[in-house]
């Protein structure tokens, strides 16, 4: 992963010290922990947790703790968005929302959704939204991600088209319409 974003900082973490002793990574730090007894780290310090070759680690009890204590120390979904006082799922709501409103009558919906590697124009449109609305929260996320220079935000942007339009990703997309009573 550190080859992959070398802009991001990586905590390691195991019961005991594996790390290479001969490798020396600037951005990687490393703590020796027990997820079931507690990981050293504050609730909500990371925005991306891993686990691996643990299946023979745990019995089939201490798959719970083990999970409760990699949640504990993740980040909430959509921390940037709260972070800016919105909602990225307020268009679930948006038809109840509007529904509510004593002005507005006639409600009604419709739901869509867009393959993204389709390379239609609705997915080309869509594309273009995503990585604008990732621009938009360049000044709240752009550090943690490791973004600072305009090169690392080119290539971050240019990678982030590739996996849009190389891999299963949709959007998906709620309309309201209403007419005013």
């Amino acid at each position: 992963m550190v080859s992959e974003y070398p802009n991001c900082t990586y905590e390691g973490c195991d019961i005991e010290d594996v790390t290479n002793k001969r490798l020396s990574l600037k951005q990687t730090n490393f703590r020796i922990g027990n997820v079931l007894q507690g990981l050293p780290y504050p609730d909500n310090s990371f925005d991306f947790v891993h686990m691996r070759l643990l299946i023979l680690a745990f019995k089939v009890e201490e798959w719970p703790v083990a999970i409760d204590e990699i949640l504990r120390v993740t980040k909430p979904v959509h921390a940037a968005c709260q972070s800016r006082g919105q909602d990225p799922r307020i268009a679930l709501k948006l038809k109840q929302m509007v529904s509510e409103n004593k002005q507005a009558r006639s409600v009604k919906t419709d739901y869509r959704s867009v393959d993204m590697a389709s390379n239609t124009m609705a997915a080309k449109r869509f594309i273009w939204d995503w990585i604008e609305t990732v621009k938009s929260m360049l000044p709240v996320v752009g550090s943690r991600m490791g973004l600072e220079s305009q090169k690392d935000q080119a290539a971050y942007f240019r990678e982030l088209q590739y996996g849009l339009t190389h891999s299963d990703a949709y959007t998906y997309m709620n309309a309201v319409v209403a007419v005013k009573a």
